[in-house]
């Protein structure tokens, strides 16, 4: 699915995943960041986590998950929840 997903954003948007650096994006950003992360994740490595969240100078914020990041509304709704709340409550 990510294969395809990257196909689309290659046609559409005129890059691949494979040349999206999150970190160079990261360096530039200005905006509060809520950073969701699963223990489990598939798509996303959890070991990221620690690089992404010393990029950049910009207000950020972090949630960690048991399961994977898709999933963790389910595994642990309320902590979930609050995460988002708190960081809505933070910076709109």
């Amino acid at each position: 699915m990510i294969k395809g997903i990257s196909l689309v954003s290659k046609i559409r948007a005129g890059f691949s995943y494979a040349q999206a650096d999150c970190t160079k994006a990261l360096a530039k950003n200005t905006l509060p960041i809520l950073f969701m992360h699963g223990k489990n994740d598939f798509t996303v490595p959890f070991e990221m986590r620690e690089k992404l969240l010393t990029c950049g100078k910009f207000p950020r914020e972090s949630y960690e998950s048991q399961g994977v990041h898709i999933r963790s509304y389910y595994v642990d709704s309320k902590k979930y929840q609050g995460a988002v709340e708190n960081f809505l409550k933070l910076y709109l």
